[in-house]
């Protein structure tokens, strides 16, 4: 499978639609979630220590291709999976926070939730 930047972004409207067809403005909050049992590799040290950390993404919203920006990395790679959760909506515009794996892998190893937009899935049990 490949996997560009703007398929990434592609996938992350994909996903963003699921929650709210009508969502006009978004912005998301990036949270990354330690995994227990899992093992890093040097790739996912070095983006873990350097740009996963609170000071980077504690308390500060970004924009579509600010998120995008912030999570893919060269070389192909791309956050394991990516968990979309509706934080507050007025219906047009909507702050969506992306729980995300700090594994970082090719784009063949991504999850996919069976509806053709990995990494992403919508909730909290996706």
């Amino acid at each position: 499978m490949q996997m560009t930047k703007k398929d990434f972004r592609d996938n992350l409207l994909k996903a963003v639609a699921e929650i709210d067809p009508g969502i006009a403005e978004y912005s998301f909050m990036i949270t990354p979630v330690p995994e227990q049992h899992v093992k890093y590799n040097s790739t996912d040290d070095r983006i873990r220590l350097w740009m996963m950390t609170e000071k980077n993404t504690k308390n500060r919203q970004f924009t579509l291709d600010g998120a995008v920006d912030f999570l893919v990395q060269p070389n192909d790679r791309y956050p394991l999976w990516v968990r979309l959760n509706l934080v507050e909506s007025d219906g047009r515009k909507a702050l969506i926070e992306l729980k995300t794996s700090m594994r970082f892998r090719t784009p063949s190893q991504l999850k996919d939730n069976g509806k053709g937009y990995p990494p992403f899935a919508v909730g909290e049990g996706a």
